[in-house]
């Protein structure tokens, strides 16, 4: 069997169940992002905006701080026509 590494830290099994009440699993979820292969299968969110929301409020940031990079990185990619969609 293989090991899987992810920056610099051996993941194992212990460790991916403890990954929330860590260091390092702060660090990880900030860094890792998922992207459904079958664009019809989505997470809970209506809308583009709350699907890139999603993310952020899951790192319990404020959600007025949330508003305003979900409103950057949506200028950023040229898809705020999209925001309600």
């Amino acid at each position: 069997m293989g090991e899987f590494y992810a920056f610099d830290s051996k993941i194992s099994e212990e460790a991916f169940d403890s990954i929330k009440d860590n260091e390092f699993g702060s660090h990880f979820l900030k860094k890792v992002g998922f992207v459904f292969q079958n664009s019809d299968v989505q997470l809970f969110s209506s809308t583009v905006f709350e699907e890139v929301a999603f993310g952020p409020l899951q790192l319990n940031m404020p959600q007025e701080e949330v508003k305003i990079i979900v409103t950057e990185i949506l200028e950023m990619i040229g898809i705020t026509k999209l925001k309600d969609r």
